[in-house]
């Protein structure tokens, strides 16, 4: 073996003196090492230094396999100082504590080791991008920085007994015997934690080890099945306890909700079961969980809600406000079961059943846009998120079209305006109506509780009591969304807020539309900019995005679903009754309005213009204008007059605009963008109905008052497009705030 070449650090700059070898005597290097005499001092760490300054080339060593008991502890031969100034770019961490300096483990150029002092003596060592530390320390023991040695005996766990000051509460076994022990922690007003012990050695040793506690007053419950008595299963010690002190037999499963274990199960064998959820939707979903799990094991089981309990109530606070055993008794017998246990949790088939299955065809609110379940409308504030919300609901009250152009069915529809107050709704819905009279099937709601406090189970109720609803639309989710919990991820708290609403749309058959908001950051994929996490959209059965650039009467709608085309739509607004119109198709569109511009520029012109000069005007450049006037040219709108000389031909003359109002017969023909249409009639699905219709005639007027385009209006006024759509603009925000 070749004798390798090493440095000593030099003391680091805060060290005066030779105070710091006095301190940290060096030891003779081993073996391997040999010591190059010093020719000049070795670069010291300087804050604030480029990398370049700081950084040492790593010297070569021997691997002599050495290995650590824990995170680097060991006889100290240099410092956390004095090892970062060795490995170059170190840098000193806030507060003492230790140094950041680059790993020798791996091609380091920003530092990534943590080095810190142990007071009895050595340094720990931490790689935060990911090496083994281990593998540090024979790094470090192999350039002679830190010793190697033989690891410790393992610790034992610890022995620590539970806090005599604090609840506790102590499992058994079926004999009596202690087999483990809950000890609650309070942290503060509204915290707290649960810390479980075990029992070893006649001593409580902290955690399971992989154990799984029996039922909680297992010998109680045991008796009580036993001898016929009903058996209450409550959520937590406390409210177990409780019960047990008015004399009924209570129980709970250690660990709290969705916690039950199949060996619950099989200790409750034959026994009349009351399960008390606590009144939250954890609370719910554990009362669920442990009564499917008893189905087929218990002889009965009642699923009991508490009445007049405070939200995350359980059964020990309807006990403290004054319930008596009677009450609960009572409870227990008149209440039926609110879970079928009949229905098993998995539904499985063979691939040649599923194929030969015949399903109906999805159910649609909005045909080819919104379908029954849940899907999510975003986009940024103040952009017309709550005017496409309001439209759809109208069209669906009415039967009628919605916007301008899916003829739907006619039912009850549900909007949820959070946001707004009944005044503002109010001057919302008649600028929409414009004077037609309000359908009755549209019911509104400005408050509703939020998800944590029953607002699923309430809508269900609901729904349950107009089962012709077909459109429920709640604006906005965050209004009606559970407050964010310091525990879980965010994505799972994402995925809970649209599950339970899900959940009820899928029972109901109906189409709920969540209202939501976009992030300000851009994005290459539009649907990735919906604000939150990935579990809003991957809970979602369908996705909108609606993109408008702010000042315009323009928009486009990017729809993605499980059930619906992936699409992009291009929508009109109507600046006097703030309403949506579908175009068409967003790029198709896009290339109409481009041709649109260069034929304006030339019928404004008394004669021929050039390429460059209809560039100019329409602010595009050359090679994409010469590309539009050849297609135009090809269409028999343009005519070329010269060489590279353009004029507008009759024929153009005869092309509609992009927005027109419509015709006698109430449509605009097959190819040519529609305005909003009435209440459909039923024995003519596509025509509108008349003037004296009960419903009015939602988005049909007469011929003085006909909706027309910017353009249209600009010709009759004198003014030009851009200040026309300013003047209706103004007027929109006139009479309603947007």
């Amino acid at each position: 073996m070749g004798a390798l070449m090493t440095r000593i650090p030099p003391p680091p700059s805060h060290i005066q003196g030779g105070s710091w070898l006095e301190q940290r005597p060096i030891p003779p290097p081993p073996p391997w090492v040999t010591l190059e005499p010093k020719t000049a001092e070795a670069p010291r760490c300087k804050r604030g230094a480029s990398k370049a300054a700081n950084h040492q080339a790593p010297v070569p060593y021997q691997h002599p396999g050495a290995v650590g008991r824990s995170a680097g502890v060991g006889p100290r031969h240099s410092d956390a100082a004095g090892i970062a100034a060795h490995l170059g770019q170190g840098k000193e961490r806030p507060n003492g504590a230790g140094w950041l300096t680059l790993c020798p483990c791996h091609d380091d150029h920003d530092p990534s080791l943590s080095v810190n002092d142990k007071a009895d003596g050595g340094v720990t060592v931490k790689c935060f991008a990911g090496c083994d530390w281990k593998t540090v320390r024979a790094e470090l023991a192999a350039r002679g920085l830190v010793d190697a040695y033989d690891p410790p005996e393992p610790l034992r766990p610890s022995t620590r007994s539970p806090g005599e000051d604090r609840p506790r509460w102590i499992y058994r076994d079926a004999s009596g015997a202690p087999v483990g022990l809950v000890e609650r922690i309070d942290q503060g007003p509204g915290r707290k934690s649960f810390c479980q012990y075990r029992r070893e050695d006649e001593a409580w040793v902290k955690g399971l080890d992989g154990r799984t506690l029996p039922l909680y007053r297992l010998p109680e419950c045991l008796e009580a099945v036993a001898a016929g008595r009903v058996v209450y299963v409550a959520e937590g010690e406390k409210a177990a306890d409780a019960l047990v002190k008015v004399g009924l037999g209570a129980t709970t499963s250690p660990g709290g909700a969705d916690k039950w274990r199949p060996e619950h199960s099989e200790s409750l064998r034959g026994a009349r079961v009351v399960i008390l959820p606590d009144n939250d939707e954890p609370g719910r979903r554990h009362a669920e969980m442990v009564a499917r799990s008893l189905a087929g094991v218990a002889a009965k089981i009642n699923v009991v809600p508490l009445p007049g309990l405070p939200p995350k109530g359980d059964a020990f606070d309807f006990l403290e406000a004054g319930g008596t055993r009677e009450q609960l008794e009572a409870l227990a017998a008149a209440e039926p079961a609110r879970v079928n246990l009949t229905d098993p949790i998995a539904k499985g088939f063979t691939a040649a059943q599923l194929t030969s299955m015949d399903f109906p065809e999805p159910m649609w609110a909005v045909p080819g846009l919104l379908t029954v379940g849940l899907t999510l409308l975003c986009g940024k504030p103040k952009q017309g998120k709550s005017w496409l919300a309001l439209d759809l609901c109208l069209a669906v009250a009415f039967g009628g079209r919605a916007l301008g152009k899916y003829a739907v069915g006619k039912g009850s529809s549900l909007y949820f305006a959070l946001e707004d107050t009944p005044r503002r709704l109010q001057a919302r819905l008649r600028m929409v109506l414009d004077g037609q009279t309000a359908p009755e099937g549209m019911h509104l709601f400005c408050q509703w509780p939020r998800l944590d406090q029953g607002g699923a189970e309430q809508l269900a109720e609901w729904l349950a009591a107009h089962p012709d609803c077909r459109l429920v639309i709640v604006d906005t989710l965050q209004k009606i969304r559970a407050p964010s919990k310091t525990t879980g991820t965010l994505y799972g708290q994402d995925y809970e807020a649209l599950s339970a609403l899900k959940a009820v749309a899928d029972a109901a058959g109906v189409a709920l539309v969540v209202v939501h908001h976009l992030r300000k950051g851009a994005s290459d994929d539009v649907f990735d900019t919906v604000s939150g996490t990935l579990g809003l959209t991957g809970a979602a059965d369908a996705t909108l995005i609606l993109a408008r650039t702010p000042g315009k009467f323009s928009a486009t709608l990017h729809c993605t679903g499980r059930d619906i085309e992936e699409q992009s739509r291009a929508l009109e607004l109507d600046p006097r009754r703030m309403t949506w119109c579908d175009v068409g198709d967003a790029e198709e569109r896009a290339g109409s309005d481009e041709r649109q511009a260069v034929l304006d520029v030339l019928r404004e012109a008394s004669g021929s213009l050039s390429l460059e000069e209809v560039a100019k005007k329409t602010r595009k450049r050359p090679d994409a204008t010469r590309k539009l006037l050849a297609r135009a040219a090809d269409q028999g709108l343009v005519v070329r007059t010269g060489k590279g000389l353009y004029a507008i031909t009759q024929q153009s003359y005869q092309t509609p605009p992009l927005s027109r109002p419509l015709g006698p017969d109430g449509t605009d023909g097959p190819e040519s963008p529609q305005r909003p249409l009435g209440p459909l009639n039923p024995e003519s699905p596509l025509r509108p109905l008349s003037p004296e219709s009960p419903h009015g005639s939602l988005g049909q007027t007469d011929a003085a008052d006909a909706r027309q385009s910017p353009r249209e209006t600009s010709a009759q006024s004198g003014q030009t497009p851009e200040r026309t759509q300013r003047t209706q603009r103004t007027q929109a925000k006139e009479e309603v705030d947007l």
